[in-house]
């Protein structure tokens, strides 16, 4: 039976508990207990939904993601403030999250299977970057047991915008402001210095300053 087949009887025979879901959330754990996750039949039931249900899943996670960001937006609106510097280096296939300071904190080349980058790309190579530095900042408000930290997150790609890491900032807690900026960005450095550096090495809740007003 091939995928197709395998996900079209699944929409079928559980047409009637499907049109009963109202979010992606039980819909994605509907197809988890299935074995419907993986990424080749993922979006095969997407489709599937699409055509048999009439069911859009991905405007169900948008509609979702939307609404967890305005309630985030009200919540970490005093939060205390990350500040980091990002970069990536496309031609190199490496990246950087810096402090403030310009130390590295996560530095090196990408994962063969990212889930970002694509070989040679700058766009994705920044967008990349980025979503680590949206990751490591959740990490910083884990191990400072917070609500909320807000990022601001400085960058020299300018095709990066917060729309595209709202999802990351969302499920991190992270409310992120973005700047580009045209000052010397010490992540570039560290694009392409030698070697490599997890972010498990540093202790992330000193990155965590005081609650000022976003700039």
């Amino acid at each position: 039976m091939s995928e197709w087949d395998i996900v079209t009887e699944a929409v079928t025979e559980h047409a009637v508990a499907l049109r009963t879901m109202s979010t992606h959330g039980e819909i994605y754990k509907w197809a988890k207990d299935n074995d419907l996750t993986s990424r080749t039949l993922f979006p095969k039931l997407k489709a599937q939904l699409r055509k048999q249900l009439g069911i859009d899943y991905e405007q169900l996670r948008e509609s979702a993601t939307e609404q967890r960001a305005e309630e985030l937006a009200v919540a970490a609106a005093e939060a205390p403030q990350i500040v980091l510097w990002v970069a990536a280096d496309a031609e190199a296939g490496s990246f950087a999250v810096c402090d403030s300071e310009g130390e590295a904190l996560w530095y090196g080349t990408f994962h063969p299977d990212d889930r970002y980058y694509r070989k040679g790309d700058q766009v994705s190579a920044s967008l990349s970057a980025a979503e680590k530095a949206v990751y490591i900042a959740g990490q910083a408000r884990r191990e400072a047991e917070l609500d909320t930290v807000r990022l601001r997150l400085l960058i020299s790609d300018h095709r990066v915008d917060t729309t595209t890491l709202t999802g990351s900032g969302v499920t991190a807690r992270v409310l992120i402001h973005l700047k580009v900026s045209e000052s010397q960005n010490p992540a570039l450095d560290w694009c392409r210095a030698p070697g490599f550096k997890s972010w498990r090495e540093s202790r992330l809740d000193t990155l965590i300053g005081d609650a000022e007003a976003p700039q």
